[in-house]
């Protein structure tokens, strides 16, 4: 029961990414694939691709996961094709579907806690495997790359827009993830200037339902904190500060880029912009929590090589797409708090 509504709320997301894009004629009869196609951004581009498979515009889909999707994910995938690989691996990328019209590359970890960990699959996935995916496309298709707001780390002058640059050492803690987009965005950019329908796009902050219960990104575990515990307890005084944009938002803007978008590079973020002790009294206040600040004498640098300040210049994709109107953060933390107390109360039926 629990994962019909769990399945219910992304599914509802996907039909206003649907009625958002008034022309999905590109994509009429074209077979997709998409990687990545259980994480958080990728599992709302399956349930939309699910939904315009329903009114039929859209061809075959297939739908590239390390492993099968379960709980509500394997009700929002539909009736795309699962397949099941590594794709660092060579192999397995050989074994997937040839003459794809479109590749939707949204594989990787977007949890600093696993891309930090797991650095050399991190940089196969952003470059080996991007460059591999190219042996998959049919003649005059298309490729998008879902690259990071990260590859401006280093840059003091935020919001940062589609032309700066980031400045940071390959000895950067969070160097496997930047510098394998960096190089993931030069495959591509190499392919575009062939004349191939290339285009990457940059992506701030993202959050929404369809995450795991085991998802460590900071608004996901504020949340959890506070349902399961009551306290968010911080690592610190929170003053960095985040713009975050809800999963439609990022989708409908993903969809409009591979479709319509006449550049080479995007930028997908929103304007919900807060500091992140704000967001902490944000998800405390809608859930009864309260928020603990730690002793000042606790409190160390900002840990990992976080950046203090992400934001970006969106206006790119704005002015090309018309686009104008935001799901608002309040409303985005209710939608995802409300997902997430289904996620935690059906894992604990089922343990």
């Amino acid at each position: 029961m629990h994962d019909s509504k769990l399945a219910s709320i992304i599914q509802e997301d996907a039909e206003r990414v649907v009625n958002s894009i008034p022309d999905w004629s590109p994509l009429k009869g074209k077979r997709v694939l998409v990687t990545g196609g259980t994480g958080l951004i990728g599992l709302h581009i399956a349930a939309t691709l699910e939904r315009l498979r329903h009114a039929g515009l859209v061809g075959p889909v297939t739908l590239v996961a390390k492993n099968s999707p379960t709980g509500p994910a394997s009700i929002v995938c539909g009736h795309a094709d699962i397949v099941c690989c590594d794709l660092s691996n060579a192999a397995h990328i050989s074994q997937l579907p040839y003459d794809q019209d479109i590749i939707i590359h949204a594989a990787g970890y977007g949890q600093p806690s696993k891309f930090m960990e797991k650095g050399l699959k991190t940089i196969e996935l952003n470059t080996a495997t991007t460059d591999a995916l190219h042996q998959h496309l049919a003649d005059n298709s298309r490729f998008l790359f879902l690259s990071s707001s990260e590859i401006y780390s280093g840059n003091p002058d935020p919001p940062y827009g589609e032309n700066d640059c980031g400045h940071t050492s390959p000895l950067h803690a969070r160097s496997p993830y930047i510098e394998g987009k960096r190089c993931g965005e030069a495959i591509c950019s190499y392919h575009f200037d062939k004349g191939r329908h290339y285009r990457v796009a940059r992506i701030a902050l993202t959050y929404g339902p369809g995450t795991r219960p085991d998802d460590g990104r900071v608004l996901n575990q504020f949340i959890k904190r506070a349902l399961t515990e009551k306290v968010i307890r911080m690592r610190d005084l929170g003053t960095a500060m985040r713009a975050y944009c809800y999963v439609s938002d990022c989708v409908e803007t993903l969809f409009n880029v591979i479709l319509h978008g006449k550049k080479f590079v995007y930028n997908v973020g929103g304007h919900s912009r807060t500091s992140i002790q704000d967001l902490a009294q944000a998800i405390a206040n809608k859930t009864g929590a309260v928020v603990e600040l730690p002793d000042l004498a606790m409190i160390t640098d900002v840990p990992n090589g976080a950046p203090n300040d992400v934001s970006l210049d969106v206006s790119r994709a704005e002015s090309e797409f018309n686009k104008t109107e935001y799901v608002p953060l309040s409303e985005g933390l209710d939608r995802t708090i409300a997902y997430q107390q289904l996620l935690y109360e059906n894992s604990s039926n089922r343990s």
